[in-house]
């Protein structure tokens, strides 16, 4: 009976202790999934931290883009349509004639009047050609050299011209005064004392646009360069010039 006692003892401790083996084989069995998808989690995580640093990248820029497009078009916007030649209210006609009276301020010549007419066509809002004619009675020092030659007090004047226009306005007490700020650059023949001089110029000067859209009115300075006949040869001058007058618009219509 003591020998089946211990082997019946002996045999329960075995059942014992291969339940427990098992028992720890199927605890420890799941430990590796487990480490496993601790691993897959990290990865999925860094995955998102990417993917998430991607799209603020792609926001940010995004909103550079948006930041350029509405600064540019503010600054579209903060163009006034008065200086813009599409939208202004002063018409522009092709043909434009001034007839202009002013001052003549010689160098060597003495200040006198002067008196003339010019006609300009408009190929654009900001070009123009055209020509002048102008008439003076010269002031001079009778006896200067040149003084002393003079036989004929008669200036004349022809010239050809191109002018760039730039569109501008002020405020008067009426309301706003829509106007052309320009320079004038050009050259031609000066007739003094009967003598054939050439001469060029440049210029600059504001053409004002009234309520008629016919109407203007110019003021313009220039600035001559020629030569004058004198017993000793020829001087070299520079002659002002200061005029205004009203321009009269003529069809067609610029645009």
């Amino acid at each position: 009976m003591k020998l089946v006692g211990s082997f019946l003892i002996t045999l329960f401790f075995l059942s014992l202790s291969v339940a427990q083996g098992q028992m720890v084989t199927i605890i420890e069995v799941p430990d590796e999934p487990v480490a496993m998808q601790a691993g897959q989690a990290d990865e999925v995580a860094e995955a998102d931290d990417t993917n998430e640093a991607d799209d603020a990248e792609e926001l940010e820029s995004a909103s550079k883009k948006k930041k350029k497009s509405r600064k540019k078009k503010k600054q579209a916007k903060e163009v006034p349509e008065i200086l813009d030649v599409d939208e202004r209210d002063a018409e522009m006609y092709r043909f434009e004639f001034t007839p202009f009276a002013g001052t003549f301020l010689g160098d060597t010549l003495q200040s006198s009047f002067l008196f003339g007419g010019m006609l300009e066509a408009r190929l654009t809002p900001s070009l123009s050609l055209g020509a002048d004619f102008g008439w003076s009675r010269i002031g001079f020092d009778p006896i200067s050299s040149f003084g002393s030659t003079v036989t004929n007090k008669n200036l004349y004047a022809i010239e050809g011209f191109f002018t760039v226009n730039l569109p501008a306005a002020f405020l008067s007490r009426r309301g706003v005064v829509e106007t052309d700020f320009f320079t004038t650059l050009g050259g031609g023949v000066l007739n003094i004392n009967g003598s054939m001089r050439g001469a060029g110029f440049i210029g600059g000067g504001l053409k004002m646009y009234t309520g008629l859209g016919w109407l203007g009115f110019r003021v313009e300075v220039r600035n001559y360069f020629s030569t004058l006949s004198t017993p000793n040869g020829s001087d070299f001058t520079t002659d002002l010039t200061m005029t205004f007058g009203p321009t009269f618009m003529l069809p067609p219509k610029l645009f």
